[in-house]
């Protein structure tokens, strides 16, 4: 909290004490980290505005892509 204080400080209003957390905000992280585990999958779902259930984003396919074939 005190970086997030110090950024705010420093002019960045996203860090502004009492501003609610936008999960849509956490959508990038969540994207990427389905590279390493499957299960992150659903939460890119969850956040995305696509119809798509198996590929929401385009980095859901590239995740998917990149497994190994068994």
């Amino acid at each position: 909290m005190a970086f997030d204080s110090l950024r705010y400080a420093e002019g960045n209003d996203h860090y502004k004490p009492g501003t609610p957390w936008d999960p849509i905000s956490g959508l990038e992280l969540f994207e990427y980290a389905q590279f390493f585990d499957d299960r992150f999958n659903k939460i890119v779902q969850d956040l995305s505005d696509s119809e798509n259930e198996k590929y929401p984003t385009w980095e859901s396919v590239l995740a998917a892509a990149k497994k190994p074939k068994r």
